[in-house]
């Protein structure tokens, strides 16, 4: 029977192994593909605009309400959640804000996981909010703009 070799004869071995270049190297790797996709943003700080949908007031935005559960995703994109459907609200861009990982509107503090009731009105399929941000991407199938 022929004995196997331990060792292939492609892979290098010995001094010629360039293994200092590739630890030098794997930081900035990872860096470059944590950026890339969906990648977990940090909730607590941002520009509203990173979270939130946002529109510029014109008048008014209807008086039906949206009843649901406040979820902010791991991309942290904030949505609500009514029964089967997550729904994209869009807010008046000067009347929300994001401070310490929540939601503020109309000086009301909201959090993931809240209880919350919009009014206002269904605007149309998500993905063609103008300004949505890019957390938000494919994660809800309408929009609400919120008055």
């Amino acid at each position: 029977m022929e004995r196997v070799p331990t060792t292939s004869r492609h892979l290098p071995t010995g001094p010629g192994l360039p293994l200092a270049g590739l630890l030098a190297f794997l930081p900035v790797l990872v860096t470059v593909l944590g950026g890339c996709g969906g990648t977990a943003t940090d909730l607590a700080t941002g520009d509203v605009r990173q979270h939130v949908a946002t529109y510029e007031p014109t008048g008014g935005a209807g008086d039906a309400l949206l009843p649901g559960t406040l979820v902010v995703t791991d991309y942290g994109c904030v949505l609500v959640q009514a029964g089967d459907t997550r729904v994209l609200p869009v807010f008046p861009a000067d009347e929300v804000a994001w401070e310490d990982g929540a939601l503020v509107f109309r000086d009301e503090q909201y959090a993931d996981g809240d209880e919350v009731s919009f009014a206002g009105g269904e605007s149309g399929p998500a993905d063609e909010v103008e300004g949505a941000p890019a957390a938000c991407t494919g994660e809800a199938e309408t929009a609400w703009t919120v008055g």
